[in-house]
């Protein structure tokens, strides 16, 4: 049990310090050591991801600080994911993400992706420059309860609107939740773009697409 303690609270620390190399140790000896992959996830990266929102919400961290500690996340999860059962898979929802059509910034993605994977969500990520079409493809394919889109540039918004009017157009947008979030974006703009949720931050985004995610449980399926 002690073991097993110090495993946890190491993927924590090394999360929290950005420390990617910990971080992969760390995946490694919970695998060898039996631990319940879904646990280590929650229980020691979640955990160390929750203390650097809580730092970078007080001013404590900042945005290097930010993307340091989500390397060393999804160096863990990528080697703890493969081990995590199918039953706690999708325990908390499905979400698709990616950055809009005629934007190639990533890192606010990254970000809110790690963060999203925190609260337990399983996040399929399409990418930057992602065209209108894809979003839906992969929405119809997977049936994810959220979309979640990305921008930091102006004239990108209008990528969203028609995203989320293709989604209208093939009369599935009551299927779905909408969540929108970047540099530029707004609760203003969240409105005017007619979507459900918006993140001013990535921490703020996951704590949306909690809420969202209830709302969801009670909209009929998307067919």
């Amino acid at each position: 049990m002690l073991k097993r303690e110090e495993i946890l609270e190491r993927l924590s620390e090394s999360v929290v310090r950005g420390d990617v190399e910990e971080a992969k140790k760390a995946a490694k000896d919970a695998i060898e050591e039996g631990i319940d992959a879904y646990e280590a996830i929650m229980l020691g990266c979640a955990k160390g991801m929750f203390v650097v929102s809580d730092k970078y919400e007080r001013f404590e961290y900042f945005m290097p600080d930010l993307i340091c500690s989500a390397e060393a996340m999804s160096a863990a999860t990528d080697i703890l994911k493969p081990h995590i059962s199918v039953e706690k898979a999708h325990l908390s929802g499905r979400v698709v993400i990616g950055t809009v059509e005629g934007d190639i910034h990533s890192i606010g993605k990254e970000i809110v992706k790690v963060f999203l994977a925190a609260a337990g969500f399983d996040v399929h990520d399409l990418g930057v420059n992602v065209p209108n079409k894809e979003f839906l493809k992969k929405a119809m394919e997977i049936k994810p309860e959220i979309v979640a889109m990305s921008t930091l540039t102006t004239p990108t918004i209008e990528s969203m609107a028609n995203v989320i009017n293709l989604f209208k157009k093939e009369g599935v947008r009551k299927g779905y939740k909408f969540l929108v979030g970047g540099a530029v974006l707004s609760e203003e703009w969240r409105i005017r773009l007619g979507a459900d949720g918006y993140g001013k931050d990535a921490s703020e985004g996951a704590r949306v697409a909690k809420r969202l995610m209830e709302e969801a449980k009670c909209w009929p399926s998307p067919s």
